[in-house]
C-alpha cells in the first residue's frame, strides 16, 4: 500500500475568488440541499443554460445534448486544452459550474444528472476542453460500474482509458486528478476495494502534486478512503484516520461529508471497540436536516449503520419496521440504481430479519415465520445484484437460513463459498467471521479457528461473538470465545 495521503491535506494552491459553483458546492456540502439546488438553479440560468422543469424536457435536452455530441470530435493536442486560460475564464467557469452541479445532484435526481453530464460533454468539446472533457467521460465510467453490473463495468474501463489517453495534455491540470479519482470509484463500486483504497490515495497524492484539492475533490476522496478501508474491515487503519476525515469535513463546513464519514466508520470501530453507545453518539452528532434524506447514499448508509449497532446490542425486533418502511423510500429514491448500495441495503434487511427469527425461535414466538420469509426475499434481492461481493453477501444470508431450519451441511457450504469470496476481494472481517463460525459448526480445524481468533485480536475487537453476529446473525450459537472485555 502507497503511504497514506489524506485528501484533506491536499495543498489548495493560489487564492481565488470564490464563484457561483462554490458558492452552491457549499451550500449542498453542508447540507442544505434544497438551498443548494436553488444555487445552483440561479448559476446555470445566469450562464443562459435554461432548467428543464419535467421529466420529458430533461430527456429531450439530454438526448439532444447526446446527438451534438456525436458530431463533435474530441480534442487531442496539447493545443485542444481549450478553456482553461484566463481569456477564456466565462467559458471555464460555465464547465466548472456545470461540472460541480452534475455530481453534486446525481445523488439526489439521477435523471437531471443526466441532462447535466451530456450537457457539460457537450459543452466541453465545443470550447474544445480537453481537461473537462477527460473529466466527463470518467465519470461517466464511474456512473456505469455503479448501475450496470458486469457490462457497465467493462464499459467503463473502456470510457477511463479513453479519458487517460487525453493524459499528454493533463499532466499539470486538475482534470488528471479528477480521471485518477474517477477510476477510484469504478474500483469501489465493482467491489475491488483493495484496489480502491490504493486508487484514492493515488489520486489524493495526484490532486495534491497539481493542487486540484477543491472542497467537492476533498470530499468525495475521503469519502471513498473511507469506505474502502470499512469494506475491508481494516479497523486499524480506520482508528488511525477517522478523527482526520472527521475534523477535516468539520473545518470545510462538509456536513454530508462528515455524515457519511461516521456511517462507514463509527460501526466499524466503535462496535470493535465494545461501544455500541459511543456508535451511536457518532451517528447522531451527524444527524442530517429534513430533506437530506433524498441523498440516497449517503441516507442509505446510515441506515445500514444505524442497524449495525442494532444488531450488534440485540435490539433488532424494534429496528425491522422502520427499516423496512426506510427501504421502501430509499428503493422510490432510486437506490435501486447502485448495485453495491442496494445490496447492502438488503443484505442488511436479510440480517435484522435473520436476527429477529433467531431470538423469536428460541422463544416459541410465531413471528420467526415471517421473519424468515423476508430474510429468504432479502437473499434473493442480494443475489441478485450485479455488484461482486454481493454474492458473498448473499451466501452468508443463505447460511443463516439453513441453519435455523437445522440444515448445517448446507450452512457450512453457503460459508466455505462465502469466505473464499471474501477472502478474494479483501473483506477481512467478513472472512474472519465466516472462518469462525465455520470452526463452531465442525467445519473448519481448531488452526482455522485460532487464525480467525487472532485476527480478530489483532484489528482489536473485543467481543468477537457480538461483532461475528453483525456480520453474520442467526449462526454460531453453538460455541464461542470468550469476550476480551470479560
Amino acid at each position: 500500500m502507497p503511504d497514506a495521503v489524506s485528501a484533506s491535506a491536499v495543498a489548495p494552491g493560489a487564492p481565488r475568488t470564490p464563484t457561483a459553483s462554490d458558492d452552491a458546492v457549499a451550500l449542498w456540502r453542508s447540507g442544505e440541499i434544497e438551498e443548494g439546488i436553488a444555487a445552483f438553479r440561479a448559476a446555470l440560468q445566469a450562464h443562459r443554460i435554461a432548467w428543464p422543469e419535467t421529466t420529458t424536457a430533461l430527456a429531450w435536452r439530454a438526448h439532444w445534448a447526446r446527438l451534438r455530441s456525436m458530431w463533435t470530435a474530441l480534442p487531442t493536442s496539447p493545443a485542444g486544452a481549450g478553456a482553461t486560460g484566463a481569456a477564456h475564464a466565462p467559458a471555464t467557469e460555465r464547465l466548472d459550474l456545470l461540472w460541480a452541479a452534475r455530481l453534486c445532484i446525481g445523488d439526489v435526481d439521477p435523471d437531471r444528472a443526466g441532462w447535466l453530464a451530456a450537457t457539460h460533454h457537450q459543452a466541453a468539446l465545443a470550447a474544445r476542453a480537453a481537461d473537462h472533457v477527460a473529466q466527463s467521460l470518467a465519470w461517466d465510467a464511474v456512473d456505469l460500474a455503479r448501475a450496470d453490473g458486469r457490462a457497465g463495468l467493462v464499459a467503463a474501463h473502456k470510457l477511463l482509458e479513453r479519458a487517460e489517453r487525453l493524459a499528454p495534455t493533463l499532466r499539470s491540470s486538475a482534470a488528471s486528478a479528477w480521471v485518477a479519482l474517477a477510476r477510484a470509484h469504478v474500483a469501489l463500486g465493482a467491489g475491488d476495494f483493495r484496489g480502491g483504497r490504493d486508487s484514492f490515495e493515488r489520486a489524493a497524492g495526484l490532486a495534491r502534486r497539481v493542487s486540484a484539492g477543491t472542497a467537492l475533490f476533498v470530499g468525495l476522496t475521503d469519502t471513498g478512503q473511507a469506505e474502502s478501508m470499512a469494506a475491508m474491515g481494516d479497523l486499524v487503519g480506520l482508528r488511525s484516520r477517522w478523527s482526520g476525515w472527521r475534523d477535516a469535513a468539520r473545518n470545510r463546513g462538509d456536513r454530508m461529508g462528515e455524515a457519511l464519514v461516521n456511517a462507514v466508520v463509527a460501526p466499524r470501530v466503535c462496535l470493535a471497540d465494545g461501544d455500541p453507545a459511543a456508535a451511536r453518539r457518532a451517528l447522531d452528532e451527524t444527524e442530517l436536516r429534513p430533506g437530506c434524506d433524498r441523498a440516497v447514499a449517503v441516507t442509505g448508509l446510515r441506515l445500514v449503520a444505524r442497524c449495525d449497532v442494532d444488531l450488534y446490542a440485540a435490539d433488532t425486533e424494534a429496528a425491522r419496521a422502520p427499516f423496512d418502511s426506510a427501504l421502501r423510500v430509499l428503493r422510490r429514491a432510486g437506490a435501486v440504481r447502485s448495485n453495491a448500495l442496494w445490496s447492502m441495503l438488503c443484505y442488511t434487511q436479510g440480517r435484522l430479519a435473520l436476527a429477529d427469527a433467531s431470538s423469536a425461535a428460541s422463544t416459541g414466538d410465531p413471528r420467526a415465520v415471517s421473519a424468515l420469509e423476508v430474510a429468504s426475499e432479502a437473499q434473493s434481492m442480494t443475489e441478485q445484484s450485479a455488484n461482486r461481493p454481493a454474492r458473498a453477501l448473499a451466501d452468508t444470508l443463505t447460511a443463516g437460513l439453513a441453519e435455523l431450519s437445522g440444515n448445517t451441511m448446507s450452512a457450512a457450504g453457503a460459508l466455505r463459498r462465502a469466505q473464499v469470496e471474501f477472502e478474494a476481494t479483501h473483506m477481512a472481517l467478513h472472512a474472519a467471521c465466516c472462518q469462525l463460525v465455520r470452526s463452531w459448526i465442525g467445519d473448519a480445524s481448531p488452526r482455522d479457528e485460532a487464525e480467525a481468533v487472532a485476527w480478530m485480536a489483532n484489528a482489536g475487537v473485543q467481543d468477537p461473538l457480538r461483532m461475528m453476529r453483525v456480520v453474520l446473525p442467526g449462526l454460531g450459537k453453538r460455541r464461542a470465545p470468550p469476550s476480551r472485555t470479560g
